[in-house]
């Protein structure tokens, strides 16, 4: 999906998305806790930044919130 947004944007566009995930760390009961009271479209395992640099993008700014 990331490979046809980015052919989808002009020369300079610009993306901007959310990625919801669970707080690395958690025991595992409040691993499940945090994945059963959570949105069901929780974020991947894979790195977001690698995702988006193997998709073709490059100055990438990611801020957590």
């Amino acid at each position: 999906m990331l490979r046809a947004l980015k052919q989808l944007l002009r020369p300079g566009g610009r993306i901007a998305y959310t990625t919801i995930f669970v707080t690395p760390g958690l025991d595992p009961r409040r691993r499940r806790r945090a994945r059963r009271c959570g949105p069901r479209a929780v974020g991947s395992r894979s790195d977001q930044r690698q995702l988006l640099v193997s998709a073709g993008f490059t100055d990438i700014d990611v801020v957590d919130l």
